[in-house]
This record gives C-alpha cells, structure tokens and sequence, in this order.
C-alpha cells in the first residue's frame, strides 16, 4: 500500500508547491480580508513585486508593496500576516530564510498600512530542511513540511512557536511519502494524501492526528482552508477543477469551473474564494461564494498609478531642497538672511498664522467637497501623502483654488481674509505691498507646502517665522500692533 501510495504522489509532484496555489502558475495568498501575490518587476532588471489588495479597498487597484531581486520559495498567509521564504545561507550550509509582513487597515485613513513600514521582519531561518513541501499560514503562526536532507526524503514538520521553530509529530503512514497537501483549520492542521481514486485525511486535534478516508477523489491538486474549512481544489490540469469541502468521511462540492488559460491562482477570503488570472499587469477577479458557489466577475484590478507616488516624491525632493537652501542662506547670511521686520509692525505668530490659513482655504474646500466630490477621509490622508492616482484630483482643485484665491486677494489687498481677520498682512521688508512677480512665487511654493504639509514646520525653523514662499519672494507675514502703536494696519 505505501509503494502505490508513494507512486500515486509521485504523479503530483510537479504540483508540489508551498504556496496556495501551485497548478495556475501565479504564486498567490490569502486569508481574511487580503490577497498576495507575486508579479514579474516592472522594470528592464530582473527582479519581482510582491502586490497587495484588500477587501476594504477603495477602487480597483492593487498596490506593489516590496520588491525582490527574485521569487520566494514560497508564501503564506494568515489573517493579516503574510510570511515568506526565501533561498539563503552557502552551497556547503543552505538554509531557508523566513520573513514576515502585515497589513493593517486604518479606517480613518482608509488605507492599508504595512508593518513594518520598509522591509521585512526577519525571523528565524529553517535549518536542515533540503526542499519545502507545503508552507502554511495558521493563526498560532507559520507551519512548513519538508525533506530532511540526508534521512532518505524523509518530510518533516515545524512550527514557528515562541521565536523558534520546534519539530512536530507527523501521522506515522507520511514521514516517507513525497508530497502532502495540508492547511490550516479552526482547530489545528489537515493533512491529505492521495491514494487511488480516494485520499487519505489527518486532522491535528490538542496534539493528536485523527485520519479518515474520503473516496472519489482522482487528483487533488491543493487544500485551501476557508472560514476554517478544509477546501479541496481537485481536477485535470488544463481541464476542470472542482472545489468541495471536506466534511469527515466525504465531500460537500461547492462549484465546477474551467481555469483560465492565463496564469492564475485560486486564495481564500471571509465568505468567499477568489480565482486571479494574470493579463499583462491586470489581474482579473472572480469571487466565489463559499456557500452557494455561485460566481461573480469582479472585474479586473489595475497597478495603483506611479504618478501620485511620483508627485509625493518630486514635492518632497522640492521641499528638502528648499529646506537645504533656506539653512545655506541663514548660516551664511545674504539679503534673505539679513531680512527685518518693517517699521510698525509685529511678525504674526504660528497659531494666527495657521487659523488665518483655515480660513483662507474654505473656498478650496467648498471646491474639493462640492465640486470636486472629495471625501473627509481622503483629506485626512494628505499629511500622510498616500492619497492613490484616483483620489488625486480633488485635492489638486483644493491647492489649485487656494492658490488663485490667495494670489488675487494678495495682489489686490495685500492679505488675505484670513490674515485680515488676524489684522496682518504681505509685506516687504520696507513695509510696501509685494509686486505681482513677489505674490505669484509666494503662492507657488505655498501650493509646494499644501502638497507636502509637514513642510509647514520649516516657518517654525525662521527667527520672522518666514516660510520656503517668503524666503523666495522676499516678503514677511506681519500683524498690525493696533491703533495705539501707531503701526499701519492690513489695509493699507
């Protein structure tokens, strides 16, 4: 029985793979509310992106998220942990590395966030393991089966428990079969192996392996778990594939369908499977229900637009620059550095300063919630700056508007509503209006400081509080001491 049984795994040792979803060629996981999976680098290097969608996503995009010189070994995942393995260590003493990365959702934000912020959590590497057989994402943390090197091919199971990993007790028919397929349940681990037209299920129970039979089963291709259900995807390669839960001693099917001739990947989430197929850098989607069966076209997920992430990354490289600048100008003195305040007048300190940049941007706000059909959640995002390409444009009609609105009542008045109702205004270091070409350069770098707000604190780095757009336009933000000084108020 363990020859046939040995000689039967055989013939699915090219499906062999450690990740979700081996047969469709798309290395793939998922659990909850995410999805992972691994693309050809955009880019003339060679190199790979690990992508990111989730189900609390807005619009239909998926994010490249890290990138590697080459694939991992193999990945998975767990409710919002994904591990990966990666090939390491020498010829004379390999090893397997193993990283982590999570992804939570910030609902304020509206927004994935991965931790750690860059990179990946290093954890303790697999040793002695000659070649993966199944790596699996449990909630207790990451499981791999493997061959030992030099014991015969003999598998060998461990768990990531306490910062290390620890063997575990494998059922006594697999410690010499070539390949299992296994997954994480609601209670413990499933293990299955085929044997003829049936396979041979054991489930892990408070440490101890209870194995069943379940006949009709010719080829089983992978095991997914979804809700904590074992979920078995067998079939033909490159015929149909049937998914069906297994409940004890049989099989409950759940739907038939034909994969694409693309590249793909079947992952599991809360409530439902979704099948990914690869076109170009498109990712076609189609869930389905894990009670009915029933399938639904998603539709396709796009790249996330390397312009909003380009715009963030040229406004911050203008500001840095700006902030170089203004520190070269202090230190070594110029007429920047050697700028007064005119006769009469007070410079206005940060807070006015700030309640008059509220009011002044109500119009851009009126704009960006009426017009423009911004939301309060994106706009929160901004000082965060990963607003998505999508989400871009309202905001870009709030700077815009802001921007107009300023430079004419700069222009026109000399200030602005907001400083007016703060009694301060634009002036030169004599105490006169800026000219036309003075206001246009102010409000520019203005519009550089609301594309990146934490410029902002570069006026608090000013003894006159003189921000990158009064530096450049050589203008200072003054408040009229009032009457009885004698100073010269806003209107002026």
């Amino acid at each position: 029985m363990t020859f046939f049984l040995a000689l039967s795994l055989c013939l699915l040792q090219a499906a062999g793979m450690a990740t979700e979803s081996s047969m469709g060629d798309l290395q793939a996981a998922g659990s909850g509310e995410h999805a992972w999976f691994m693309l050809p680098g955009d880019s003339e290097e060679p190199g790979w992106d690990l992508c990111h969608s989730g189900s609390r996503s807005t619009g239909s995009e998926y994010r490249v998220v890290r990138q590697f010189e080459s694939a991992p070994v193999a990945m998975a995942a767990a409710d919002d942990t994904l591990w990966l393995v990666f090939k390491g260590g020498s010829k004379a003493s390999p090893r397997l590395d193993v990283y982590r990365l999570q992804a939570s959702f910030h609902s304020s934000l509206d927004l994935y966030a991965m931790q750690p912020r860059d990179g990946l959590d290093v954890l303790p590497p697999l040793q002695g393991m000659e070649s993966l057989v199944q790596f699996i994402g449990t909630r207790h943390g990451p499981v791999c089966i493997g061959t030992v090197q030099g014991e015969s091919r003999a598998l060998a199971m461990q768990r990531l428990q306490g910062g290390r990993w620890t063997s575990m007790e494998l059922p006594k028919d697999l410690e010499h079969v070539n390949h299992v397929l296994a997954a994480g349940v609601e209670h413990g681990l499933m293990i299955i192996a085929s044997e003829g037209d049936s396979i041979a299920t054991w489930h892990e129970t408070g440490g101890t392996w209870l194995g069943d039979q379940v006949p009709g089963v010719l080829s089983a291709l992978f095991l997914l778990e979804l809700d904590g259900q074992p979920l078995l995807v067998s079939g033909t390669v490159g015929k149909s594939i049937e998914l069906a839960y297994i409940r004890s001693d049989s099989l409950w099917p759940l739907v038939e369908l034909v994969p694409p001739a693309e590249d793909w990947a079947l992952v599991s989430q809360h409530g439902q499977v979704l099948l990914l197929s690869v076109l170009d850098r498109s990712i076609e989607v189609t869930s389905i229900d894990a009670i009915t069966g029933k399938l639904d076209s998603k539709g396709s997920l796009e790249p996330a637009s390397a312009f909003s992430s380009g715009l963030w990354s040229i406004a911050i490289a203008l500001g840095l620059a700006s902030m170089v600048i203004m520190v070269i100008i202090l230190a070594r003195g110029s007429d920047l550095a050697t700028m007064k305040v005119p006769e009469g007048w007070t410079v206005l300190p940060p807070m006015p300063r700030l309640l008059a940049l509220i009011v002044d941007l109500i119009p851009g706000l009126l704009s960006y919630f009426l017009v423009a059909g911004g939301t309060m959640q994106q706009l929160v995002r901004v000082p965060l700056m990963s607003l998505e390409s999508s989400e871009l444009g309202p905001y870009l009609v709030l700077v815009l508007v802001t921007l107009a609105w300023c430079f004419l009542c700069e222009r026109t008045t000399g200030t602005t509503p907001g400083k007016r109702i703060m009694r301060a205004a634009v002036r030169t270091c004599s105490g006169e209006r800026p000219g036309t070409r003075a206001v246009l350069v102010r409000n520019i770098m203005k519009g550089l400081v609301l594309l990146v707000p934490p410029l902002v604190v570069l006026v608090l780095l000013h003894p006159y509080q003189q921000g990158i757009g009064d530096l450049m336009a050589r203008t200072i933000v003054v408040r009229s001491p009032g009457d009885s000084s004698g100073g010269k108020g806003p209107q002026g």
